[in-house]
């Protein structure tokens, strides 16, 4: 009956309410009240998980207390591998009547076309059917409380950062956000090792030999992943007094992180603003520079269709068809000597009209990389100053907190970074007469290869 009932309903259908893990799911997580000693529960969460796990069981339940702060209400084991066992069953059935429907549908290729019309609904309902089962498979195979336990684990391992970061994307691959299961002392144990850390993590950037590159980078990361954003310290949960302290520590690395993401944003668009303009001044130029040539590959080609014809015309004037006799040979070598010449001249030619436009698009390039560098330059001059002043602060903050040094009042830095300008008006280069470059060239070439070249390259410029 349960088969036919998940056939047609699903896991939803009323048969089925007490094996859909979702309608009978009971699990509730607490934490207790009393305090523990940080590094206590630290170490006790490094322990194996059976004397990690207390559990008492009270069919169909498991009443479970994890690393003596977490208590876990759950299905007890034999509950769940009796659900386990039957989600198997309808899982194994599923891949029968995906299976059965798939071989339906190669048999209408075979056979009958109206094997199809049966076939195809039944392999995707079976398909969908397994999808299902094995949903319920894996939520009712879940250990709740071995789950919370290697949580935590992964908790003390990682640090509250990673917690943080887990917990504000909701990771899928937890049963439970990661502040649920962590009580108040072990999230205020965890914030102040990664303040520790990270104060040290900063001041690496402050020692000698340290590269510019390596500061930005440790500001960069600063921006998002300091221990003294405000997000991290409402989340780590810490007492009134503690979080008073950091307070101004945190707005002034609001403010560190504001200048910081200003210059940012304002260095990448300038280079954008460069690079587009220097890329479209390019374009522009090269332009031009094909329209010149245009005309100089246009007249060779119409040199060659003129010479072509001639050899063709002049073969048919030969009294002989032989194709290595005397005049054949000659007219053919003539024809390829003529074409050899108005090549050389073509290229040259060629290369004498690129010079000007290949120095200015050289001078355009060497102007924006040494602008592109001179904004690489002040990205420095302006954000390794609030390197060094957050550094400052970090190691500050940690002194306070840990009662090492009294509180002062904070002077905030203004960084606002004067740019250097990069608005350069490029001129589009004159291209040189061609006629001029071809009567240059007359000692090197043909006088009459010459000649007909200027003469077709006179008619194409007056129809252009």
């Amino acid at each position: 009956m349960s088969m036919s009932d998940f056939a047609i309903s699903g896991p939803s259908c009323e048969a089925l309410t007490e094996w859909n893990f979702d309608m009978q799911c009971a699990d509730e997580i607490s934490l207790q009240t009393q305090h523990t000693p940080f590094d206590d529960q630290k170490s006790l969460a490094r322990r194996p998980l059976r004397e990690r796990i207390i559990e008492n069981i009270s069919a169909p339940f498991s009443l479970a207390v994890v690393d003596n702060v977490v208590h876990v209400k759950s299905f007890s084991k034999s509950y769940r591998e009796e659900k386990v066992n039957f989600w198997k069953g309808m899982r194994n059935v599923s891949i029968l009547t995906a299976g059965a429907g798939g071989v339906a549908v190669l048999v209408a290729f075979l056979t009958q076309p109206l094997f199809s019309i049966i076939g195809l609904p039944i392999a995707i309902l079976g398909t969908y059917r397994y999808a299902q089962a094995q949903s319920q498979l894996t939520q009712w195979s879940k250990n709740l409380p071995e789950a919370i336990a290697n949580q935590r684990t992964e908790g003390f391992s990682q640090g509250i950062h990673h917690m943080f970061k887990q917990d504000d994307i909701e990771a899928k691959q937890y049963l439970t956000l990661f502040s649920k299961v962590m009580t108040q002392e072990e999230l205020n144990g965890l914030y102040l090792s990664y303040l520790d850390k990270y104060q040290e993590l900063m001041d690496t950037g402050e020692t000698s030999g340290s590269k510019p590159e390596r500061k930005l980078e440790l500001l960069r990361d600063a921006a998002s992943n300091s221990p003294l954003c405000k997000k991290l310290i409402e989340y780590a949960k810490l007492p009134s007094g503690t979080k008073e302290l950091l307070m101004p520590y945190s707005q002034e690395h609001s403010r560190f992180t504001k200048a910081f993401h200003s210059v940012e944003s304002i260095i990448n668009e300038k280079k954008s603003e460069v690079e587009k303009k220097a890329k479209a001044d390019i374009e522009s130029i090269k332009q031009s520079k094909s329209q010149a040539l245009t005309i100089a590959y246009t007249t060779y080609n119409l040199y060659k269709e003129r010479e072509d014809k001639k050899l063709e015309e002049k073969l048919k004037e030969l009294p002989s068809n032989n194709p290595n006799d005397n005049y054949t040979l000659s007219a053919k070598k003539a024809h390829k000597d003529a074409l050899k010449e108005a090549k050389a001249i073509r290229d040259a030619t060629i290369t004498a009209l690129s010079v000007p436009f290949d120095v200015q698009i050289a001078k355009i390039k060497q102007e924006r990389d040494g602008y592109l560098k001179q904004l690489e330059q002040n990205r420095n001059t302006y954000l390794l100053p609030i390197f060094s002043q957050l550094s400052k602060l970090h190691q500050e903050a940690h002194l306070v907190v840990t009662g090492v040094k009294e509180p002062r009042d904070l002077k905030t830095n203004s960084y606002t970074p004067q740019l250097p300008t990069f608005a350069p008006q490029y001129q589009t280069p004159q291209a040189p007469s061609i006629e001029a470059l071809l009567n240059s060239e007359r000692d090197r070439y043909n006088s009459r290869t010459l000649d007909e070249m200027l003469s077709l390259y006179r008619r194409e410029a007056a129809l252009s």
